[in-house]
């Protein structure tokens, strides 16, 4: 075979093209160029045995149709990067029962889903694994699966039962990015993290309410929200994202979030009414507009350990937030509190360096400047 028109798998030329513009598929090749000893793991018609444990990355990635058997794969332990990569039928996975990791792009073209049903290994889907399916894989025996990957259902409409992942762990970004149905979550109780726009197009909210062990809620992974999920038992939860529930009108409980030390950019940037943050003593940052809206402050007495008020974060408030215990305060933003008549109590944010243009832009009185021993920066009007 000429050198241009093969490839190397294993060791061994195989097919890079048939003699039509049909692209060959790798296994259906086996049965000429695997003779004798090698067929220990390949039947002689290109069926893989139970002695295959594991396929490499891209290993098939040209192979279009027929899908090959994996039927008799009790042993298969991984399916690497991309091996799979345009293949448009489903394999036969039924009988792959030690199946642990499928890796990113595995999978990326089909659009029929293959039968995971057995999978009860499966600890791992990749990125983009299955990032053309718009029909679910069935995943309700899949109990050890831990991660499903960045973009790995992209085009999925309907969830898959996620109700058995009891040991999930991490949702990656844009993992589901267009369902519009939420998955059961509610036994997920092991899950830490939820990517950056994991559910982008959800407008009803998932059941975290079992979600305990739950850290991360990444930038706009639940933007289209109308309703609050219920977070009020979410007590490790540490970040929520950039425009995370941005077109959220009613807060979220976080009254036992206490974990939480970020509230990204733009989070509730919709709000009407305050959440309550008066545990939230591990709060550091409140991000760029992120209560851009609210016009009666939340309770802020207790955030210690507050380190950032973000631009035009309080922009809206007309009665200021009590900051009369936020020591460890640094920076207050650009038009944090631009529509405040009256300024806050700054008298012990002694750590206080920088507060931005226009950031007390209209009060009637201006403070007291020994409060300010650490100020390094002032904004043009910063106190109107």
């Amino acid at each position: 075979m000429d050198r241009d028109r093969t490839r190397h798998t294993h060791g061994l030329a195989l097919p890079w093209r048939s003699s039509s513009r049909t692209r060959c598929c790798p296994v259906a090749a086996l049965r000429a160029v695997l003779p004798g000893k090698n067929q220990r793991a390949w039947g002689p018609c290109g069926v893989a045995t139970g002695r295959v444990t594991a396929i490499g990355d891209t290993a098939f990635e040209y192979c279009i149709a027929p899908a090959p058997s994996l039927a008799g794969c009790a042993g298969l332990r991984v399916i690497g990067k991309g091996a799979f990569f345009r293949l448009s039928t489903p394999p036969e996975l039924a009988g792959c029962t030690g199946l642990e990791t499928i890796g990113e792009n595995a999978f990326f073209h089909l659009t029929t889903p293959p039968d995971l049903s057995h999978c009860t290994s499966l600890t791992t889907i990749g990125h983009r694994a299955f990032a053309s399916l718009t029909t679910p894989p069935d995943l309700s025996r899949c109990t050890n699966l831990t991660t499903i990957g960045d973009a790995a259902f992209y085009n999925l409409t309907t969830p898959p039962d996620l109700s058995s992942c009891t040991s999930l762990t991490t949702i990656g970004y844009h993992a589901f990015f267009n369902l519009t149905t939420p998955p059961d979550l509610s036994r997920c109780t092991n899950l830490t993290t939820i990517g950056k726009a994991a559910f982008y197009g959800l407008t009803t909210p998932p059941d975290l309410s079992r979600c305990t062990s739950l850290t991360t809620i990444g930038d706009i992974a639940f933007v289209h929200l109308t309703t609050p999920p219920d977070l009020s038992r979410c007590t490790s939860l540490t970040t929520i994202g950039g425009a995370a529930f941005a077109n959220l009108t009613t807060p979220p409980d976080l009254s036992r979030c206490t974990s939480l030390r970020t509230i990204g950019d733009s989070a509730f940037a919709n709000l009407t009414t305050p959440p309550d943050l008066s545990r939230c003593t591990n709060l550091t940052t409140i991000g760029i507009a992120a209560f851009a809206k609210l016009t009666t402050p939340p309770d802020l007495s207790r955030c210690t350990s507050l380190t950032t008020i973000g631009i035009a974060a309080f922009a809206k408030l007309t009665t200021p937030p009590d900051l009369s215990r936020c020591t460890s305060l640094t920076t207050i933003g650009t038009a944090a509190f631009a529509n405040l008549t009256t300024l806050p109590d700054l008298s012990r944010c002694t750590r206080l360096t920088t507060i931005g243009i226009a950031a007390f832009a209209i009060p009637t009185a201006p403070p007291e400047p020994s409060h300010f021993t650490s100020l390094t920066t002032s904004g043009d009007a910063a106190f109107g």
